[in-house]
């Protein structure tokens, strides 16, 4: 599949889910939270703008939403996630098919490690990151306030998109 034929129409979707990402952002930066609302208002505008693109519903991406929610059910089970995180998965997948929506979800956790591991570098405090992790882990203390994983989502999102333009994931 070339490129101008994926992204000509793909583009109101793919514009519909960076500004519910951007807001997505803001206000999980100022509040801690992403309202469910603006959860409902993301889930409405991404299906509005695939069906005016492509005449139809996103089966695959229905079916993408679901793992998204399973995979997302159990982290927020474990305390790896918060509710909002989930929500904002499952909106994006909308978006995707299966297998980027998988990758996706993994580049989200690797770029919150990163920024997690930077952040810790930055402070000094690398020793009490791995320590508090540990900690955790084992249920022995409880997690600080933690970083918005807002922000790993939107870098996880758009480095998705980059690798499938770029060939990288052309397959999937």
């Amino acid at each position: 599949m070339s490129l101008s034929s994926y992204v000509i129409p793909q583009i109101w979707v793919l514009l519909a889910s960076f500004i519910f990402l951007i807001y997505s952002c803001y206000t999980d930066i100022q509040m801690a939270k992403v309202k469910n609302h603006w959860i409902l208002a993301g889930i409405g505008l991404l299906l509005i703008s695939y069906y005016l693109c492509f005449n139809t519903l996103p089966t695959e991406g229905f079916l993408a939403a679901a793992a998204a929610f399973g995979l997302g059910f159990l982290a927020f089970h474990f305390g790896i996630l918060g509710a909002a995180d989930v929500k904002v998965w499952m909106v994006l997948a909308l978006g995707l098919n299966i297998k980027l929506t998988l990758v996706m979800l993994a580049l989200s956790f690797v770029f919150a490690a990163m920024m997690g591991v930077g952040i810790s570098l930055l402070r000094g405090d690398l020793v009490r990151l791995f320590t508090n992790t540990f900690l955790v882990s084992l249920k022995y203390t409880k997690a600080e306030r933690s970083l918005p994983m807002t922000l790993p989502i939107l870098l996880a999102w758009l480095s998705t998109h980059c690798l499938y333009f770029s060939g990288f994931l052309a397959d999937l």
